[in-house]
């Protein structure tokens, strides 16, 4: 039980809401993707009776996004502003180069995105 993750559903703003919920209990971090105790339903300092009222009471937020809205965020946030590294421009650059021989991670333009 004391193994139980968030569940997040990419590209659907979870990143926002991590930020805003930080905000509400602590003192807030820069990178919303650092979990913390606090942010959890469960750990390991927790009962398993605690969790699962926890689990049965709590309420349950799920926020959807349009998936074209989605598909457009993950490509300018994970393809097109680069941060630093070009892990995910790397997952995609393998299908790219197969229509594109002369592509490279830092150029993947929409079109082959799609």
């Amino acid at each position: 039980m004391n193994d139980l993750k968030e569940c997040l559903l990419e590209q659907a703003g979870c990143s926002t809401w991590k930020k805003m919920w930080m905000n509400l209990t602590g003192p807030p971090k820069a990178d919303p993707h650092i979990y913390t105790p606090k942010m959890r339903v469960a750990n390991k300092l927790l009962k398993d009776s605690t969790i699962i009222r926890k689990l049965l009471s709590y309420k349950k937020v799920i926020v959807v996004r349009h998936p074209i809205e989605r598909l457009i965020s993950a490509y300018l946030n994970k393809i097109h502003y680069i941060r630093g590294t070009y892990q995910f421009q790397k997952q995609v650059l393998g299908y790219v180069q197969s229509v594109r021989k002369s592509a490279r991670a830092n150029d993947i333009e929409w079109q082959e995105f799609v």
